[in-house]
């Protein structure tokens, strides 16, 4: 039976500005600010599609760092501990569950290409999340030499979610 995957990713932020000034004839003013995406997606392998899911509620990494290997040693929580492999990534999740130190992401080579250099990394503070909308036709992944999204702490350990959804084909 081959795998399949489908689901929705939404983002909304809406945000309220008020400014009131002070006097008698002065009025509060409002400013709506509004950021909205959505886009739901169904099981496949062409743009837009999906068939590969991969996550983890309590990743946990120290500042010597680890890597979230794209192709070739996730293991699927489903179709009975098979590997999963990404050809291509459409979403990647990172949230920092750790009261304290940033959880970094980047800093090595090998990376998908989300960053132009082995040396840039995303700092994510603690409560912090980074959610990355790789579009329809999503980063393609390359064995040994883009498939990587390497995390460290910056101090101790800290601990994390990740959740990445993309196709096989």
């Amino acid at each position: 039976m081959a795998r399949q995957a489908q689901g929705t990713v939404a983002v909304s932020i809406e945000l309220t500005e008020l400014d009131t000034q002070a006097g008698i004839a002065a009025a509060a003013t409002n400013l709506q600010h509004v950021a909205t995406k959505a886009r739901q997606m169904s099981s496949g392998t062409a743009n837009g599609e999906i068939d590969r899911v991969w996550s983890t509620a309590s990743g946990s990494v120290g500042t010597g760092g680890a890597s979230i290997d794209l192709v070739g040693s996730l293991t699927s929580q489903i179709a009975g501990g098979a590997t999963t492999s990404f050809a291509d990534v459409q979403y990647v999740y990172l949230e920092n569950t750790a009261s304290a130190g940033n959880l970094l992401v980047g800093g090595a080579a090998n990376l998908i290409g989300i960053l132009s250099g082995a040396t840039d990394r995303i700092v994510i503070p603690p409560g912090g999340a980074l959610l990355l909308d790789l579009g329809t036709a999503g980063l393609a992944t390359t064995a040994g030499t883009a498939d990587l999204i390497p995390v460290a702490a910056s101090a101790g350990t800290v601990t994390y979610k990740a959740l990445i959804a993309g196709r096989s084909a």
